[in-house]
Parts: C-alpha cells; sequence; structure tokens
C-alpha cells in the first residue's frame, strides 16, 4: 500500500498543476487605463479608453488619433506601452 501511495501523489500534483497553468492561460486580459503624453506639459492624461497588458495582443492606439501609442501611467510621465483587449 505503501508504494502506491507516493506515485499516486506525485501524478495528482502534476494533473493540479497542469489544469493550473492552462486555467492562466486562459484567463481575460488585466484592464489597465491608458495615458497618453501631453505633447506640451509632458504629463500623462488620460486616453479614456481601457487597455491590456497582455502584448500578445495588437498596440493600443488612442481614438482620436490612431497613430499614437497608449501607454501606462508612471511616477514621473507615461511609460510602458499597453495593448488592446480581446
Amino acid at each position: 500500500m505503501k508504494k502506491l501511495l507516493l506515485p499516486t501523489l506525485l501524478v495528482t500534483m502534476g494533473l493540479g498543476a497542469a489544469f493550473a497553468t492552462n486555467k492562466a492561460k486562459n484567463s481575460p486580459d488585466a484592464t489597465v487605463q491608458g495615458y497618453v503624453q501631453h505633447p506640451i506639459s509632458g504629463l500623462c492624461v488620460d486616453a479614456k479608453k481601457q487597455c491590456s497588458d497582455n502584448s500578445t495582443n495588437p498596440i493600443c492606439t488612442w481614438s482620436e488619433d490612431p497613430t499614437v501609442q497608449l501607454q501606462r501611467e508612471g511616477a514621473t510621465f507615461c511609460s510602458d506601452p499597453l495593448y488592446e483587449l480581446n
């Protein structure tokens, strides 16, 4: 009986880890507020658009000017590009 317990426990743990990893991969993207850097003041201005931090998605662009890429708000300036929500 003891010889069967350890292999069964290891297989069960492996299956649990596989299911947890698969669930994390299929979870929805985190929603992040998009910001655009003001050309004169250099401050981050709320673009009023939700984006994602998932880099496998296309770049998140501003609805008022599609050539402007939206970014995450940093401490003193806009940083880190954002991506479209799925």
